[in-house]
């Protein structure tokens, strides 16, 4: 507003002082120019149409001795009030501009706080929105947090239950072990006694081919049946033996076939629980390492 004043005052007084310049200086320059202007226009009409001249000059001076007598102090004061108004005018566009400027700035003033409502609106909203983001996100690590720890809860006891199975297929595996070193004792055994029953078995057999050798070499028939009926206790005796030590091989090897097939046994049995441990142990290690990954 300031600036609309000055400027206007400056206006008006650049106007005054232009106007009281102009009427002092060239009070009839205006009328002189306008009265040659007429003239020129006139005379080329005259020459445009030659027939029209004569009655043009007739209606001009016939105007010219009707119209009023202006002197030149009357054509300085139009001039003067041609300036003025002008000058008028000029301050009249100035309170006009200087109105709109004020509800101008009304305008922007209102528009500003209606922008500043509209971007604090947007504001709270994107506000209200990262406040619920971050609950969000709250409630997500909660949720994930309790994922882990049920997680770890389920894996923690799939994890126990691993082990015991691992506990008892290692036990298993112990008492198949001891099984295996008793039957291995047990045929070591056998095979010695086996050894040993089956020298006995040749040792009475030498004996009674060693009898019925003594019987053939003996050509008088009447000493021959004399050390037959002398070996008759010794045969008996030979043959009660010989009975025996097979039975007792029977035996031995009947034990040892049976503790053959069940050291074949345990040693299948053995395999597949060793098997079975190496695989637990494999799954114990896999969930160790999802428990350690859900706490990362």
């Amino acid at each position: 507003m300031k600036l609309f004043s000055r400027l206007r005052k400056d206006v008006t007084d650049k106007n005054a002082r232009d106007t009281t310049a102009q009427a002092q200086s060239h009070p009839s320059e205006d009328s002189s120019n306008s009265n040659r202007s007429s003239s020129e226009s006139s005379n080329e009409a005259s020459q445009k149409n030659p027939q029209t001249d004569s009655s043009t000059k007739k209606i001009n001076k016939s105007e010219a001795d009707s119209a009023p007598q202006v002197s030149n102090s009357d054509k300085s004061n139009n001039q003067i009030v041609s300036v003025h108004d002008k000058r008028v005018k000029i301050e009249k566009d100035m309170n006009s501009l200087s109105h709109e400027y004020a509800q101008l700035r009304g305008k922007l003033k209102l528009n500003l706080f209606s922008e500043r409502d509209d971007y604090q609106s947007k504001l709270n909203s994107l506000t209200k929105q990262l406040h619920d983001l971050q609950d969000n996100e709250k409630a997500v690590q909660e949720q994930l947090e309790n994922n882990r720890n049920e997680n770890d809860g389920k894996e923690t006891e799939r994890l126990a239950g691993i082990r015991a199975d691992q506990k008892h297929q290692n036990e298993l595996l112990y008492k198949y072990k001891e099984q295996q070193k008793t039957l291995a004792g047990s045929i070591e055994k056998n095979d010695k006694q086996l050894a040993s029953k089956q020298t006995q078995l040749a040792k009475n057999q030498k004996e009674e081919a060693d009898l019925s050798n003594e019987i053939k070499n003996e050509t008088d028939l009447q000493k021959m049946l004399a050390l037959m009926e002398k070996q008759k206790s010794q045969i008996d005796k030979i043959y009660k033996s010989r009975q025996k030590i097979n039975d007792e091989l029977a035996d031995i090897q009947s034990e040892l076939g049976n503790n053959k097939k069940d050291l074949n046994d345990v040693n299948v049995n053995i395999n597949e629980i060793s098997s079975s441990v190496a695989l637990l142990k494999t799954k114990i290690n896999q969930v160790e390492q999802n428990i350690q990954n859900n706490r990362a």
